[in-house]
């Protein structure tokens, strides 16, 4: 091996021909890359499974499993560059080859999606970042190719126009206790930037998206101080409505919100601290007293309780209210200030648990309160068996088990600035990142098990994944990130 544009002629397999263009950055004298080809995974791989969604079923057939391993560690100027061809029976005409990369690298194997490539015939080429190929690491290409038909989709209901007494009919607020039908995510995952609609140079962070009993994605739009939908269907954020309290003539800057049991929104800011905001779907804003002169007035993220009420939590009490706005206040111990607790989430035992910086604790419907030292997190979010997961120490993420029980779990990367964590319809646990994208296996023998599913790695990715959403079609997760777009994740 030589440093420069290196070239080689790989084995044939399914009638297909194919050589391999890299570029190594000046690698030692002797180092080699022992290569092989099949037709099959090699032992431990799973294979790349077909997906069914609401909009389309992908059917997906492997070409070849080509595996690298380097002798001694290797940097690449750039990504491996395939030149392929298969027999006309194998690649039909019209269709697009496509690659997945497995990283022995990390220590989970992870597929890592190559897309947009040419016909059959073409080169293969990557907008990825170059390897670096680790000495004596297995490194796996899948070249596949993907067929499908797209279905109509299942027509979105009209927004509600005003505030309703009955439960909605929106999506569970608890974690449901079985699966739901169907494929969740790719594996592997894809992603889509989506701006249609965004205001340039606007920022979207962590809690600030919701979904509502409409099936639309809604966000709390700071810069220009509105609550806006995001349409799943069409990918458009649409223009909603200006945050302008009652009784006020200007708009001011909404921040986290979260559906009701009533269809409303419920809103917190970050200009009126005193009190929040129920909107229904077409704009009409109701104004909430939440100033107790015992307790801070600052409510930092409100949750939809299993009774109903609308739970809202500060740095030293929680706050409940009925859909007419009138409030109960549970103290909380410790004399904690500022935003000193700031993650609520309603849990399966009908109970609403939080996160402090230095504890975790649940509050009954009555209003008992428990803390458990010890371990506190930024975020929390259910399992299906009712324990909480949170950030643990250093790299690690937490479970605490509905007694209290406290156990810490690797991440499989880096990645020690997360922000938001969800029950995907699969039941296992989503956590997002600033840099990176994890499912966590939540029950049975493998709890704790996590795979990294995407980070700045993968093609399409931008940056960040806070205020995870399951999309309404219960196979997607949606996304926002610190800037003027949103990700959706298949």
């Amino acid at each position: 091996m030589t440093a420069g544009a290196n070239t080689a002629t790989l084995p044939s397999v399914n009638g297909g021909t194919a050589t391999v263009a890299y570029n190594a950055v000046n690698p030692p004298g002797g180092a080699t890359i022992a290569v092989t080809v099949a037709a099959t995974p090699p032992a431990g791989i799973t294979a790349l499974q077909d997906h069914a969604r609401r909009t389309r079923t992908v059917t997906r057939t492997t070409l070849a499993y080509i595996t690298w391993t380097p002798s001694v560690t290797i940097a690449l100027a750039s990504f491996p560059q395939y030149t392929m061809t298969f027999p006309s029976a194998q690649v039909p005409a019209g269709t697009t080859l496509h690659e997945a990369f497995l990283d022995g690298s990390t220590q989970q194997p992870v597929y890592q999606l190559d897309v947009a490539f040419g016909a059959n015939g073409a080169t293969l080429t990557s907008s990825v970042n170059a390897p670096i190929l680790q000495a004596g690491k297995t490194y796996i290409f899948v070249i596949y190719i993907e067929t499908g038909n797209v279905t109509t989709p299942t027509p979105t209901p009209a927004p509600s126009t005003a505030p309703s007494t009955a439960p909605s009919t929106a999506p569970s607020i608890a974690p449901s206790a079985s699966p739901l039908p169907g494929a969740f995510l790719n594996n592997p995952v894809t992603l889509t930037k989506v701006t249609a609609g965004f205001p340039a140079g606007g920022a979207f962070f962590e809690g600030e998206m919701t979904l509502a009993s409409d099936g639309k994605l809604w966000l709390a739009d700071q810069r220009t101080q509105a609550i806006r939908p995001l349409d799943p269907t069409t990918r458009t954020l649409g223009t909603g409505y200006s945050f302008v309290p009652p009784g006020q003539t200007a708009s001011i800057r909404p921040g986290n919100l979260t559906t009701g049991a009533d269809n409303r929104l419920w809103i917190v800011t970050f200009d009126d601290t005193s009190n929040i905001y129920a909107m229904t779907l077409g704009g009409v804003m109701q104004k909430i007293d939440s100033r107790t002169p015992s307790h801070i007035n600052y409510i930092t993220r409100l949750a939809s309780g299993a009774d109903g009420r609308m739970w809202g939590i500060s740095a030293d009490s929680m706050r409940v209210f009925t859909t007419g706005g009138t409030m109960s206040v549970y103290p909380l111990p410790g004399s904690r200030t500022g935003n000193g607790c700031a993650a609520l989430t309603l849990n399966t035992d009908g109970n609403m648990w939080y996160a402090c910086f230095d504890a975790i604790g649940k509050v009954t419907p009555a209003g008992v309160v428990t803390e458990y030292k010890g371990h506190g997190s930024t975020y929390i979010g259910a399992a299906p068996d009712g324990a909480l997961w949170i950030q643990g120490s250093g790299l690690n993420v937490g479970r605490v088990a509905l007694d209290g029980t406290y156990t810490e779990y690797p991440k499989p990367v880096y990645d020690a600035s997360c922000t938001s964590i969800v029950q995907g319809p699969d039941h296992a646990m989503y956590l997002g990142c600033s840099g990176a994208l994890f499912r966590i296996v939540s029950t049975g023998p493998s709890m704790g098990s996590m795979t990294l599913l995407a980070n700045y790695q993968t093609p399409g990715y931008v940056t960040g994944f806070t205020a995870l959403t399951v999309g309404p079609d219960l196979h997607s997760l949606w996304t926002l990130s610190e800037g003027p777009f949103a990700q959706l994740v298949q």
